[in-house]
């Protein structure tokens, strides 16, 4: 078959049946854009669950990330609060010792004293030492906090969830000693 003009012919000459052989090419390549739509089609849904899920990481890590970040906000708020506090607790101790030394003359009272006073001390030692605890648990969280956000690990922020609630723990803990303390120091007055 020899092919000239867009007709086909045939060895002697003869026009060959063009409909066959247009009909033929037709569904080739309408098979070929069917294989290649298929194709871009799966590509396309493939991607589109690939993002999905790429998605969903970093919508639970956002939410693990913000709900970190208000414990810290709160731990914060809470070691400020006890460090004045405690600069409260230093100058009535403070008071408390001039009161002591005052009272030394006179026997009866400076015994009564020095126990309220020793009874004092050793409490706002506890308090002091709770508040460390606070402060040292709440400087690991957040060196862990921003070494697990470096990291990119979702599995890590969820680990700390843990970890926050024990800094709170910690935090409250001293915050009920140093309640505790306020009020023996206003009936020792």
């Amino acid at each position: 078959m020899v092919r000239r003009w867009g007709r086909r012919r045939t060895e002697d000459g003869a026009a060959a049946p063009v409909a066959q052989s247009r009909r033929h090419e037709r569904v080739v390549l309408l098979a070929l854009v069917l294989i290649t739509a298929a194709v871009l089609g799966g590509l396309s849904v493939h991607n589109d669950h690939e993002a999905e899920k790429w998605r969903a990481l970093d919508a639970a890590q956002a939410q693990i990330s913000s709900a970190a970040k208000v414990q810290i906000e709160t731990a914060d708020t809470n070691i400020s609060t006890l460090n004045s506090e405690v600069k409260s607790l230093d100058s009535q101790v403070t008071a408390m010792q001039g009161q002591l030394s005052s009272v030394a003359n006179q026997k009866e009272k400076a015994i009564d004293q020095t126990t309220v006073l020793r009874n004092l001390l050793a409490a706002a030692g506890q308090v002091a030492n709770h508040l460390q605890e606070c402060i040292s648990a709440t400087d690991q969280l957040d060196t862990d906090l921003n070494t697990a956000v470096a990291s990119g690990q979702v599995s890590s922020l969820q680990a700390l969830q843990n970890e926050a609630a024990s800094v709170a723990s910690a935090c409250q803990q001293a915050q009920a000693g140093n309640n505790a303390l306020q009020t023996a120091i206003q009936n020792a007055s």
